[in-house]
């Protein structure tokens, strides 16, 4: 029962810090490349083969493997916090 109680606060810490990566744009790389390798064995192991929520799993892993290859794309918030910083040096100097 110990180990359950250590999976169930891994898969916490990941599904949360992964999803604030991911609707944030910081670190969405790494976030989408950690949840896709931790789907795998969730989708293959708790989820009855060709299922609804097998499928589900496996149209997500698709989508995360999108953002690791492409990055989050135009509206996130890493680049902005980049050039940001880089105008305040800019000005500053």
């Amino acid at each position: 029962m110990p180990a359950a109680a250590l999976l169930l606060g891994v898969a916490l810490v990941i599904e949360t810090a992964g999803s604030f990566c991911l609707i944030t744009g910081l670190g969405a790389r790494i976030a989408a490349t950690a949840m896709f390798f931790y789907m795998m064995p969730v989708t293959f192991l708790l989820h009855e083969f060709m299922s609804v929520n097998f499928q589900k799993n496996l149209a997500l892993m698709g989508g995360l493997l999108m953002i690791a290859a492409f990055g989050p794309g135009k509206i996130a918030i890493e680049p902005r916090i980049a050039s940001t910083s880089g105008s305040v040096t800019a000005a500053s100097t």
